[in-house]
């Protein structure tokens, strides 16, 4: 039995890795793609603290990198079940079943896709998904899910539109 169990292998998961191994915790990651989460996928971030600009798949890299050498274990598995019963919390990740003594859900997010013609294919070629802060596009400080901003052909559309 491990002391942690980790779902998801992005920014956040890596990061509760390396703060585990290096408090003593025994943690291992679970991740059913691959590491770095939507960090992996983005050409380019700016303003990642200690970055002015980095490739996505840089960073995700130095973070795995960083996990692994803390001592993290990773399981690349995709988790399909989760047992709080009892005094262990047992996962289920392909035919396996892990018990730890406590769990850490960092499972991300996914690209909300609309589904026209050309999307797919213009992916990283003219179509983009951008997570930008009000703040950032009109100078104000503050944030929060009321003020997120969807960046479609260069408009701000209001977090929410297109669902």
């Amino acid at each position: 039995m491990k002391d942690l169990i980790i779902i998801g292998a992005g920014p956040a998961g890596l990061t509760a890795a390396v703060y585990a191994r290096r408090a003593g915790i025994a943690a291992v990651v679970f991740e059913g793609g691959m590491y770095g989460g939507q960090v992996g996928n983005t050409p380019r971030i700016d303003n990642y603290p200690s970055y002015q600009s980095v490739e996505g798949w840089e960073l995700a890299q130095k973070m795995y990198k960083q996990a692994e050498a803390a001592g993290a274990e990773f399981v690349y598995e995709t988790v399909t079940g989760i047992n709080t019963d009892g005094a262990a919390i047992t996962v289920t990740a392909g035919k396996s079943e892990y018990s730890a003594q406590a769990v850490i859900i960092a499972n991300g997010s996914k690209r909300r896709r609309i589904g026209c013609a050309g999307e797919e294919r213009l992916s990283g070629r003219g179509v983009s998904w951008c997570h930008l802060r009000r703040s950032a596009v009109q100078g104000q400080r503050g944030g929060g899910c009321r003020r997120r901003k969807h960046r479609i052909r260069g408009r701000a559309v209001p977090h929410g539109a297109l669902q």
